[in-house]
C-alpha cells in the first residue's frame, strides 16, 4: 500500500492510501473506483481520512509566561488534549478543541505553584479544566486564526487562537504540526480575588505558546 498523498491528507481528502485518486459524482474518491470496500475509513460513503487529528503528548509543548514582581516567569502544562478538525481546502470548516487540566501547571517552584492552583487564583479544586472551542478558522497572512470560547475559571469569553499549520510524511505516516501563540488577560476569567486583583504584583496579561505534533487516529 502506498503512503497517503500528504497534499491530499491535509485537504481531508483520502484515507485509505489507495492508487487511484479519481473523484467520482460530487469529486470524492470513491471506494467503487479503488476496491477498498471493506476500508475503515469509508464515513459517510466516501473515502476520506479520518477527520479528527490528535494530539501526540510525548511530542507537543504548551508554555506559558507572566510577569511576577517585575520579573517573568515561565511555565508549562503537562495534560492536556487536542483535537483538530482540519480542511486546507475548507478552513471555515474546521474544527480545533482544546481542553487543559489546570491542575498539571509547572512553574519549577512548588509554592508558587501552590498558589497559582489556589482558591484566590485558578481554583483548580473547584474548576479542573479549561477549555477552548473554535468557533470559527480563517485564513490569514501568516497562517490561520481560530475564533471561538474559552472557558476558564467557570467564565467564558471570546479569544483568537492564532496558528501556522503544516503537514509531514514520517515514515510514510502523515503528521501534522501547529505552531502558535496568544495572549489572554487573566482578570477578564476572574483570575484574581482578593489581593490577587491587583496587578501591581502578577501581571493581566498571560503569553500562552504552543508547539504541537498531531496525528491521525489508530486504524487510519
Amino acid at each position: 500500500m502506498m503512503p497517503i498523498p500528504l497534499e491530499a491528507w491535509a485537504a481531508g481528502r483520502v484515507g485509505c492510501g489507495c492508487r487511484d485518486l479519481r473523484p467520482i459524482g460530487g469529486g470524492r474518491h470513491g471506494h467503487g473506483n479503488c476496491g477498498h470496500g471493506n476500508c475503515r475509513s469509508r464515513p459517510r460513503g466516501g473515502c476520506r481520512a479520518s477527520d479528527a487529528l490528535h494530539l501526540d503528548q510525548a511530542k507537543s509543548t504548551l508554555e506559558f509566561q507572566f510577569v511576577q514582581a517585575g520579573a517573568q516567569n515561565k511555565g508549562k502544562i503537562s495534560r492536556f488534549a487536542v483535537t483538530l478538525d482540519f480542511s486546507a481546502d475548507n478552513p471555515a470548516a474546521s474544527k480545533l478543541d482544546v481542553v487543559v487540566e489546570t491542575g498539571s501547571l509547572d512553574t519549577g517552584d512548588k509554592e508558587r505553584d501552590d498558589t497559582l492552583k489556589g482558591a484566590d487564583l485558578l481554583a483548580v479544586a473547584k474548576f479542573p479544566q479549561a477549555r477552548f472551542t473554535s468557533t470559527q478558522i480563517t485564513k490569514t497572512a501568516n497562517g490561520y486564526d481560530a475564533a471561538g470560547k474559552l472557558t476558564l475559571h467557570g467564565v467564558s469569553r471570546d479569544i483568537h487562537v492564532p496558528f501556522s499549520f503544516r503537514t509531514a510524511d514520517e515514515q510514510g505516516k502523515p503528521a501534522g504540526y501547529l505552531l502558535g501563540k496568544t495572549t489572554i488577560k487573566r482578570l477578564d476569567f476572574g483570575v484574581g480575588q482578593g489581593d490577587w486583583k491587583s496587578t501591581e504584583w502578577v501581571g493581566n496579561d498571560v503569553a500562552v505558546s504552543y508547539s504541537l505534533r498531531l496525528v491521525p487516529s489508530a486504524g487510519h
